[in-house]
């Protein structure tokens, strides 16, 4: 009952900044007036460069997930887990994180998944994503004319290296308990077991178009952003992903977005609508992509013989490749 009870107020605390935050933004870009959208509007090229970067980062996502999956349960396919991962990213732009995390589970659930492995495999992107965030910004960072750099490389790379440690010895550790642990083996082995080599690559590849992402973009607004300086900013936009509930950072991503922009030669006006860009381009990759897999999955069910309403989940089932 208390659980419970924790859960709802949780809930309710959660909505509450979340309104909190986007009531800010829209008070504050009503302050900002029309200057950010005319800059905005007449970035028609750039907008559609970020759409296609963010789609393929998409599918890459979905596919991640997959390949992190426990061994032995139904995985829905790519072309399935690609619809999952645009619906559910279309979703975390407009409501709290939550709704896109159970829409998601919801979604993958209906496709074949067992939850257990959803939870699983959820957890293990999560945990791998933000190593490979921590890897690659601490190796960055001495890069970067900052202060204190050194010591924060240091940092980042001491807190890949326990996370690393963790997965291994707490897999050691599950694995060798017995008896009244089999229970918490079930389920913290599959979560913290260490992965094939061939998985990471995908999750350097996360980091590696979000950094082109900020490049093209700060760049094409006129901002100087060094290779460096994008891939530590792609790193910390991870980590705050996990650290910060409200949807995609909302608010505190935007924050050091405009931030950034600002200290690379950007006026607010356009340190602003860049952030609106990130936003506006992230949202439309989400439908598009999804609506493509919907066509998709509809053209393969006409020429299947099936009728044209279709679940797309059923139709792109499959084990991992």
């Amino acid at each position: 009952m208390t659980e419970r009870c924790w859960t709802k107020h949780g809930s309710i605390l959660k909505t509450g900044v979340y309104v909190l935050v986007l009531s800010f933004l829209v008070l504050f870009l009503y302050r900002m007036g029309a200057e950010p959208w005319r800059e905005v509007a007449g970035r028609g090229v750039l907008v559609f460069i970020l759409i296609v970067i963010t789609a393929t980062g998409l599918v890459i996502q979905a596919q991640s997930y997959r390949k992190v999956a426990p061994h032995g349960c139904m995985v829905p396919s790519l072309g399935s887990m690609v619809y999952i991962w645009a619906i559910s990213a279309a979703v975390s732009v407009v409501a709290p994180l939550v709704a896109a995390i159970a829409t998601r589970t919801a979604l993958v659930v209906r496709a074949g998944m067992p939850i257990p492995a959803s939870l699983q495999a959820s957890v293990r992107q999560t945990w791998i994503g933000v190593e490979m965030a921590l890897l690659l910004g601490g190796l960055v960072l001495p890069e970067i004319e900052l202060p204190y750099v050194v010591p924060g490389s240091i940092a980042l790379l001491l807190g890949w290296l326990l996370m690393v440690l963790t997965r291994w010895s707490a897999a050691r550790l599950v694995q060798s308990d017995s008896g009244s642990g089999s229970r918490i083996r079930n389920w913290i082995a599959p979560m913290i077991a260490p992965v094939r080599p061939s998985v990471y690559p995908w999750f350097a590849m996360q980091i590696i178009l979000m950094s082109a992402t900020y490049l093209i973009a700060f760049n094409g607004l006129g901002a100087e952003l060094e290779v460096t300086e994008a891939v530590a900013l792609s790193s910390l936009t991870v980590v705050m992903s996990v650290l910060v509930f409200v949807p995609n950072g909302l608010g505190f991503t935007d924050a050091v977005w405009v931030l950034v922009a600002t200290k690379s030669g950007l006026t607010m006006e356009k340190a602003v609508a860049l952030a609106i860009i990130f936003r506006i381009s992230h949202l439309m990759a989400a439908i598009l992509l999804s609506a493509v897999m919907r066509l998709i999955a509809l053209a393969r069910a006409r020429c299947g013989g099936k009728g044209s309403e279709v679940d797309v989940g059923s139709l792109f089932i499959g084990s991992r490749e």
